[in-house]
């Protein structure tokens, strides 16, 4: 028996009325991206032409920005395949959150009855809740409704807020857990702190500083502002002595005969690994709580991290926002869920990522005059492209500089170019040579990060999604 005959609606009774029904599983509506004998296998067609007088669509859809507005091309393109066949559409999805024995996928429902013409009728209210929709069958003839959308920073927080809501579900535990945050008095874990304390209560988080002798006095004062402003228990815990406590001990072995001594990159690591795995994780312990991990998509892109340290933790709920991201959602917080500076301007660059000499730029702090090496802005773009789902390459970007057209195809100013120093070509190559090669090389890192908060259709995990 062929596949086009089995395909049929389910005959049900509806208030003294046989219904033909037409039942599809999540990615039947996605038919168009597949091909069976060259063509799509439209299984919503098959329905209606085997007599069915109304779709439903039983879907477990993970949220990524931009998901109702897929959702409506793709009821809209069968509607058009269909043509004066087309019945009403209705889309069930699910709320709450799963994981795929990486990462932690949120659902936010969106469920909707789409009319016959492929247009919203009826739409859930409110994302990532669940709803209870009703609609007669002998009123499906209802205008179209216009679809509202928050912007793609505040869809993206509401995200990771209710991915945090839902650990609890995921660790099998009957209220949320606590949680730990390092904060380095830098904007990545002020940002996991503020989420934390909005999705779970400031009862639920404790923070902790752990300066070495390179931490200037204004980003330790930074992280007491930003725990003091969110109510947290907070501890300044000096690593220095722990420091050379083990610097002493690892150089008093020789294992090769070599005299070698701990490198200037090792006592950086060496640094990243005692806030880590000997602090983060042994008082996450003590307090019976999660720590997190205060990565961002750009930081796990070029491994600028360190295994069993700053890579350590339960959950990366940001590892899937770029720095500008970041940046962006930062403001976000302070002006839409808090309305107060929690997370201090000082940490806040201009539009072209510049700094003022009096704010903090974002740096590890483990050496001295040590700055973030990325271009914050142009790389974060460049990122996007290259892990999007119709990836962009290396020879892309080069054919787009060559045509002058690399601001406008990564939707960035020229002036971010210039800011950069980019509209010099042999600089250009040399960047894009280190970008690329930092990625290609560190996939050994991205593969041992904690499980991220998807929010994108290429987060990181089992490298990219």
């Amino acid at each position: 028996m062929s596949l086009e005959t089995l395909i049929q609606p389910f005959r049900i009774r509806v208030r003294d009325r046989d219904l033909s029904i037409g039942f599809e599983i999540c990615e039947d509506l996605w038919c168009h991206d597949y091909r069976r004998n060259g063509q799509a296998l439209d299984t919503s067609l098959l329905l209606l032409e085997h007599g069915a007088e109304m779709i439903v669509n039983l879907s477990a859809s993970p949220w990524t920005y931009g998901k109702n507005l897929a959702r409506d091309r793709r009821v809209r393109e069968l509607k058009e395949a269909a043509g004066k066949k087309a019945r009403p559409f209705l889309y069930v999805n699910c709320v709450g959150l799963q994981n795929n024995g990486k990462n932690l996928v949120v659902f936010d429902g969106g469920t909707t009855a789409y009319n016959q013409d492929g247009l919203p009728m009826l739409l859930t209210q409110t994302p990532f809740k669940e709803e209870l929709l009703f609609l007669d069958p002998q009123q499906t003839g209802k205008p179209a409704l216009a679809r509202t959308e928050e912007t793609k920073i505040s869809q993206k927080c509401t995200a990771i807020l209710q991915g945090l809501q839902h650990v609890k579900d995921l660790v099998g535990a009957d209220e949320n857990p606590r949680f730990i945050v390092g904060l380095s008095g830098g904007v990545d874990s002020a940002l996991v702190a503020a989420l934390l304390v909005r999705a779970l209560g400031p009862e639920k988080v404790l923070a902790v500083n752990m300066p070495s002798r390179f931490n200037s006095s204004k980003t330790i004062q930074t992280a007491e502002q930003v725990a003091a402003k969110l109510k947290l228990p907070f501890a300044k815990i000096p690593i220095e002595t722990l420091v050379q406590a083990n610097r002493e001990l690892l150089e008093a072995r020789d294992l090769d005969q070599s005299g070698r001594r701990l490198s200037m990159l090792d006592l950086e690591n060496l640094q990243a690994k005692l806030r880590g795995t000997a602090l983060l994780s042994n008082l996450a312990g003590k307090y019976q709580a999660l720590f997190t991990n205060n990565a961002n998509k750009l930081e796990l892109a070029l491994g600028y991290t360190t295994l069993y340290g700053d890579l350590d933790g339960a959950l990366a709920p940001i590892a899937d926002l770029t720095k500008e991201e970041v940046f962006a959602m930062a403001r976000h917080v302070n002006e839409h869920l808090f309305q107060d500076e929690i997370i201090p301007n000082l940490l806040l660059p201009d539009e072209l990522f510049r700094f003022r000499p009096d704010q903090i730029q974002p740096s590890a702090e483990l050496k001295p005059d040590q700055v973030d090496p990325m271009k914050f802005g142009y790389h974060c773009r460049l990122l996007e492209a290259l892990t999007d789902f119709r990836k962009k390459t290396a020879e892309d970007f080069m054919e787009w500089y060559l045509n002058g057209t690399l601001a406008q195809n990564l939707n960035i100013s020229e002036a971010l170019l210039v800011r950069w120093g980019l509209e010099k070509p042999g600089l250009f190559i040399a960047d894009l040579e280190w970008f690329l090669k930092q990625i290609q090389n560190s996939v050994f890192k991205r593969v041992q990060a904690p499980p991220v908060i998807l929010l994108s259709k290429s987060a990181f995990g089992y490298d990219i999604r």
